[in-house]
């Protein structure tokens, strides 16, 4: 398989470092505007402080090898199917708490690979550790990869590359035998896929069979959606119709919900690209969207910053106006890259006020 013809394999597009440093000064030297009725501040959510809950334990059981607790812990959050505003899964947050080793040296990588073969070899017939090596196997491919352009990429990383994204679907071949079934099984699937470069027919057969496994796991759609990108896989505007006809067929205010949490999640995925720009969406969707979320998820801020941002986005001043009002001036950098972006977009939605 010709790994090479993809220009950009990384699914994050990074800016130099002189461009942030300089972005970052730009911002910070931004003001708001006088007369706003809200102070500006930037806060750490309840979300934000159980993710890190979440991650911590996952992360402490399997360091201390505790197999009958980490299997708990992925029950439960399997079998309540809690999520946060965006869709996430607190299963996903659960996994991808040891799902890499992004900090390690390639001996911190191998180490931590043992750790979760050990889980496997004590728990055979475990879903959990089944699927955890093969997300691992494939982040571990990235990592080898490198975050450069494809050209920049040896042939000895390509063939490392190639071969690590192999062993995660192999080893997924063998979780899909287990009577225990997991969805992140299906989302994982759908990741190594997308590396392995397998065609939109391969890719949607493994779309509808997660979906018929488990309709509501929104990372499934969002995966597809990513796949559908035309810098990866997708034509122009074909993303965006796949994805309204997802929402079509769930309906009403069930389909407004996955369109507006898929939306979301696309804006931050990779350099966090301006949606309503660049693609076809529906605005007026996408907030209808939004008013499900926090009618689910009230007290979100994460959901009522990102529908403030994406009001500013569609250029809708109004709206953008009274969801950073809704906000209360409250700042969350899962949204934002940083406080002055913030800044940046109430002083637009409160410029020239009457």
């Amino acid at each position: 398989m010709n790994l090479r013809i993809i220009c950009l394999l990384l699914p994050v597009f990074l800016l130099s470092c002189s461009k942030k440093s300089l972005e970052s000064e730009r911002r910070a030297a931004i003001q708001p505007l006088p007369g706003l009725p809200f102070q500006i501040t930037v806060v750490k959510t309840s979300e934000a402080k159980e993710q890190a809950e979440i991650r911590y334990q996952a992360a402490t059981l399997l360091n201390n090898r505790d197999y009958d607790n980490l299997e708990d812990l992925f029950a439960n959050y399997r079998d309540s199917k809690q999520c946060y505003a965006d869709g996430t899964w607190k299963l996903m947050i659960a996994y991808d708490a040891i799902a890499s080793a992004d900090e390690l040296s390639t001996s911190g990588w191998e180490s931590h690979q043992k750790e979760i073969q050990e889980w496997i070899q004590a728990r055979p017939q475990s879903i959990t550790a089944r699927t955890l090596m093969a997300r691992f196997l494939r982040n571990y491919a990235w990592a080898v990869r490198g975050s450069g352009w494809g050209r920049t990429v040896s042939d000895a990383q390509w063939k490392l590359f190639g071969d690590r994204l192999n062993q995660a679907w192999n080893v997924l071949d063998d979780a899909g035998k287990l009577k225990e079934k997991c969805p992140v099984y299906w989302s994982t699937k759908m990741g190594v896929a997308l590396g392995l470069q397998l065609d939109k027919s391969q890719f949607k057969d493994i779309f509808q069979r997660a979906i018929a496994a488990e309709p509501d796991y929104v990372y499934y759609y969002t995966t597809r959606a990513v796949y559908l990108l035309p810098r990866w896989y997708g034509e122009e505007g074909e993303w965006e119709k796949d994805l309204t006809h997802s929402a079509d067929s769930l309906g009403g205010e069930k389909g407004d919900l996955l369109y507006a949490q898929v939306v979301w999640n696309i804006h931050h995925y990779g350099e966090n690209i301006d949606v309503f720009e660049k693609n076809t969406i529906s605005w007026e969707r996408v907030d209808r969207g939004f008013a499900a979320i926090l009618n689910r998820f009230p007290d979100s801020l994460a959901a009522k910053n990102e529908r403030a941002h994406l009001a500013g986005l569609a250029g809708d001043r109004e709206k953008a106006r009274k969801y950073f009002i809704q906000t209360e001036g409250n700042v969350d950098l899962s949204v934002w890259h940083a406080k002055g972006e913030f800044i940046e977009g109430v002083n637009w939605a409160f410029a020239n006020e009457k």
